[in-house]
């Protein structure tokens, strides 16, 4: 066969996949981080970072054996124990130190490709590779693959994803890139027959064209082809005039690698191959039945990241590279002497494999009837925003829920049914609602706090009924629950209890509220409990006794936010021993980031903000306080004054004038309290809601900016329009008495109750005036890669989107639940009840458009833009 000329074009993605749609792709988040690398440096810590995804139990002398027992794999296919790494990309800052660069997992792609007339052959057991160079600095175009068809460089290639497309380079050709970084690498698909692996790695060779074409004669064997994609956020961190430097010392891209240790199941990778990867199912796991039999959407979640087995810091901002690298430019190839360190040069602990893995085990799936502990598995049952199926109180724990501690909880505060929900949610009742169907097979979300056991699923519990005959009972004293109508969905990263009328707090292990205690939009939620007890927390019990709590803060931009002293504990840090740290040094604050850094000062250093989300990493010595996350802290106050919230202090209800005291526009004039009307809204034009911004002049500009007479807030955070009232709503009433939850100083209705306004400058009512303006809310039109859809209905027998999801209540935008299904790969975000965020793989369950208007509630995180509405969806689609 006539084989074409050295072709020395750069690698195109759209080329590499336009020949056909033969493969099957899945999403893996990351399962570990650290200097592993069992195919190079088998039995020892590695010369540089990785990051990587599959296997729960990756150590440094992984094998297919040990692979196959690991618990659970960040891998979509549970059928797939294999493990998948590329080196850790860091931000050499202008101070010489260094950086993570954010990247959440790879997509892994299996493709059908070569002459191959009989098909490809699956990785036997025992079979590991890697692909590229980690020393390379320059483009070789000398080295060509079989037949001299182009140069072996060209497995590796960058994207650059910004609003004008670039054609892919070799190398890191442009790091500003508005979307993210994308580095992608081919593996060999020609093996020998013979070796599983050999040091040179000489037992595989890639195809002529590298994805596609011949195998040379010394390899005849052609393998299932294996391609990675890897997409870094370059804007996670702040640059500063320094530059992007791969793990082991490279700031060029040419030395990008990857490497692969098969872990499959083999009836699985061998029907895969045959059924799936020479058909055209453009990639969709749901197209092959052999994958999707094992395929779970909530990897992520079921299968989290796992400590690094390699005990030292890698993560966040750092002194120098791990290892002993030195960052080399080329273009010459880096010394082996530049990547690895001499003999005798001391390495860093090994944690107990106990700690960092898992081995395989029975998942606990109880039967309806089964008998636990003195508890009844009731079944799946479906859960709703209104009616909730179990709706007496509740708690979130996102690292320690467990199907027993939910249990003990309701069962102290008196309650005999106990449902799991969303891995990390717990609600407690005496009786199931009637609307809620049992019967569902979808509580398929690991429990945080036991891996092994199941904690319902997306608006599905696993329900207990005790059968202890003697339970606590519970006071009636409070608002009633129905006339709560704020979601009861919780934080992903704060275990704070969501206020639902009468509230017990969780339980003792329940981890830290700090990053939210001080925030005024919790408080805002929180007023509109009558009857509240304090929230678990994780704020120190012992040590510094009078700490206050200043919540979550950024990191500075050119230096640490606390630039006092520090220390590390990469094994038992907490708040506790930071804050006597700093306490005992004379400092005024005390921060901890990333699980195990603790820093001091006496003031903030430039950049450094309060009031952030991303505190959400347990501390390394208690795993039930929160000890920050990358590049943000959780600060305290330890000289017993400052800012924030004490860790004693509790909610109380806001306080509120009897009658607004400003309105927008200069002309608009209170018509007083209205009741709603009888059989529909007031003012049924235009709506939103806003839980955390609401004011009566917000409204009243939204109103007057749609061109309607009235304007109207209802409780505390609903704002309503129209030209005309309704029948049924008389004026003259009693009841407007909540506060707004943009301003505790103006009342906005409350219960069935409008606090009115004339905006067209006329009607009865006294006036007031004020500067003040406000523009609409408005749905983003995109962002990022990611474009809107427009606005959808909730599917008519599931969620629209099924493969994940969150619930931010204070803090959730359209950009943060992009990024939250980016980071998995997932092509559809979609943003729901101001707080909600659902990722997907396509739009299911007969969801459908619906009229734009209908998507109209404020973001929690951020009070200009719209988040979906009630049962209404704003959905994102990523279509690179």
């Amino acid at each position: 066969m006539a084989l074409t000329k050295v072709k020395l074009a750069v690698l195109s993605f759209a080329f590499a996949f336009s020949n056909v749609d033969a493969y099957w792709r899945m999403s893996c988040s990351t399962v570990q981080t650290g200097r592993i690398d069992p195919v190079v440096s088998p039995g020892m810590v590695s010369s540089h970072v990785h990051k990587l995804v599959g296997a729960s139990n990756i150590n440094i002398s992984s094998t297919y054996d040990t692979l196959r027992q690991a618990s659970c794999t960040s891998c979509s296919v549970q059928a797939d124990k294999s493990a998948y790494w590329t080196p850790l990309l860091y931000y050499q800052h202008a101070d010489g130190t260094f950086e993570e660069v954010y990247a959440g997992g790879m997509a892994i792609y299996y493709l059908g490709r070569g002459n191959a007339t009989t098909g490809a052959t699956p990785f036997p057991p025992g079979f590991r590779m890697l692909s590229g160079d980690m020393s390379a600095r320059s483009y070789d175009n000398t080295t060509l693959t079989y037949g001299n068809v182009r140069p072996v460089a060209d497995r590796v290639s960058f994207a650059c994803l910004d609003d004008q497309a670039m054609a892919e380079q070799p190398y890191m050709f442009r790091t500003s890139c508005k979307y993210g970084m994308r580095a992608q690498i081919h593996f060999q698909s020609c093996w020998n027959g013979r070796d599983l692996y050999r040091s040179d790695n000489s037992h595989v060779a890639y195809m002529s064209d590298i994805d596609n074409g011949e195998c040379p004669p010394t390899h005849p064997v052609q393998l299932v082809h294996l391609f990675y994609e890897v997409l870094y956020s370059m804007d996670s961190v702040t640059q500063d005039g320094g530059r992007f430097v791969f793990a082991q010392g490279d700031p060029t891209g040419y030395g990008f690698h990857g490497d692969f240790i098969n872990g499959w199941d083999q009836k699985t990778i061998k029907n895969a191959t045959k059924e799936c990867a020479f058909t055209d199912n453009d990639g969709d796991i749901s197209d092959c039945p052999i994958l999707a039999a094992t395929n779970d959407d909530n990897a992520a979640w079921n299968c989290p990241e796992q400590p690094s087995i390699v005990e030292e810091p890698v993560s966040g901002r750092i002194s120098k590279l791990p290892g002993c690298i030195k960052v080399d430019n080329g273009p010459a190839n880096a010394p082996i002497g530049d990547m690895v360190c001499a003999a005798g040069v001391p390495q860093p602990s090994l944690r107990q494999p106990s700690k960092a893995t898992g081995t395989a085990t029975t998942t606990l799936l109880p039967t309806p009837g089964q008998s636990v502990n003195n508890w009844a598995y009731v079944g799946c049952a479906t859960d709703s925003f209104s009616p909730r199926s179990l709706s007496g109180t509740m708690y979130t724990n996102s690292t320690g829920m467990t199907t027993e501690s939910c249990q003990s909880f309701c069962l102290t505060n008196g309650y005999i049914y106990a449902g799991t929900e969303n891995g990390q949610e717990c609600w407690c009742d005496n009786t199931l609602n009637s609307a809620s169907t049992l019967g569902q097979t979808d509580c398929d979300l690991n429990c945080a706090g036991n891996g092994y056991e199941k904690c319902g699923g997306a608006w599905r519990l696993s329900v207990w009924k005790s059968e202890v005959s003697q339970h606590l009972k519970r006071s009636t004293s409070g608002t009633t629950l129905s006339t709560v109508r704020l979601s009861a969905r919780s934080t992903i990263g704060a275990c704070t209890p969501i206020t639902r009328g009468t509230q017990t707090s969780g339980p003792s292990s329940s981890k830290s509220s700090a990053s939210s205690s001080s925030s005024s939009k919790a408080s805002a939620s929180s007023s509109k409990s009558s009857s509240s007890s304090s929230a678990p927390s994780s704020s120190p019990t012992g040590g510094s006794g009078g700490a206050v709590s200043l919540g979550c803060y950024s990191e500075a931009t050119n230096q640490r936010a606390l630039s006092g002293a520090s220390y590390v504990d990469t094994t038992d840090m907490t708040n506790e021993a930071c804050e006597s740290y700093c306490k005992g040094k004379g400092f005024t604050y005390a921060g901890t980031e990333y699980s195990q850094e603790c820093y001091c000062g006496n003031s903030f250093n430039a950049g450094s903000v309060g009031g952030q989300t991303g505190c959400t990493m347990a501390c390394t010595g208690n795993k039930n306080e929160i000890c920050g996350g990358p590049n943000r802290l959780t600060v305290w106050n330890v000289s017993g004054s400052g800012s924030g919230s004490s860790s004693s202090s509790s909610s109380t209800k806001a306080s509120a004038t009897s009658s607004p005291t400003s309105s927008p526009s200069g002309g608009a004039v209170s018509l007083g309290c209205y009741s709603e009307a009888t059989n529909q809204r007031a003012l049924s034009g235009a709506s939103y809601v806003d839980t955390t911004g609401m004011t009566n002049e917000a409204c009243e500009s939204y109103c007057k900016g749609k061109g309607f007479t009235y304007a109207g807030t209802e409780y505390s955070q609903e704002c309503y329009c129209g030209n005309s009232f309704n029948a049924g709503s008389v004026g003259g009433q009693t009841g407007c008495t909540m506060a707004c939850t943009g301003n505790k100083n103006e009342i906005c209705g409350g219960p069935n109750r409008l606090t009115v306004w004339s905006v067209s400058g006329s009607g009865s009512g006294s006036g007031s005036s004020s500067s003040t303006t406000s523009s609409a809310p408005s749905s983003p039109t995109g962002v990022g890669s990611y474009q809107l859809k427009g606005c959808y209905s909730e599917g008519t027998t599931g969620r629209a989107l099924v493969s994940n999801s969150y619930v931010d209540t204070t803090g959730m935008t359209v950009e943060s639940c992009i990024a939250f299904c980016q980071k998995s790969n997932y092509p559809y975000a979609g943003v729901e009840w101001s707080q909600e965020c659902y990722c997907g793989t396509t739009i299911s369950n007969g969801a459908a458009p619906a009229s734009s208007s209908d998507c109209n509630m404020v973001c929690t995180g951020n009070s200009k833009e719209i988040c979906g509405g009630s049962s209404r969806i704003d959905i994102y689609y990523n279509g690179s």
